[in-house]
């Protein structure tokens, strides 16, 4: 069971740098770009240490973004939703994995794009 959540975390994840790479405006998605990164630096507040964090450390430690030709840099991770809805608002970070602490920012018109969830809700058969 825990390989099958590290799996759909995984995936996620993945899905995530695509999604970026792939529908991010020329400027943003373009940040950086090299011939080694072809979708240049993507700025993922995720250095806190969590498990939720823990997908980001995974492909940064085994190379994933730089396969896909995203050059990620982990910052530390804000402990205040405010301060990390701000960061993204204003460009500083470009993507996260979350779950519905953003829910109230979007409704509120922060462009932010919920692109896919990492938590699986537990059964209860």
């Amino acid at each position: 069971m825990r390989k099958k959540g590290f799996l759909v975390g995984l995936v996620s994840l993945l899905a995530i740098g695509g999604i970026l790479a792939g529908c991010g405006n020329s400027s943003a998605s373009n940040k950086g770009a090299s011939k080694t990164y072809k979708y240049g630096t993507v700025t993922i507040p995720a250095k806190d240490g969590s498990i939720c964090n823990a997908p980001n450390y995974i492909a940064y430690e085994k190379g994933f973004f730089k396969k896909n030709g995203i050059k990620a840099k982990l910052v530390a991770n804000p402990r205040d939703i405010s301060d990390l809805e701000a960061g993204f608002a204003s460009g500083k970070y470009d993507a996260q994995n979350g779950d519905f602490q953003y829910l109230p920012a979007i409704q509120n018109g922060a462009q932010i794009k919920a692109v896919g969830g990492i938590h699986q809700a537990a059964s209860s058969c």
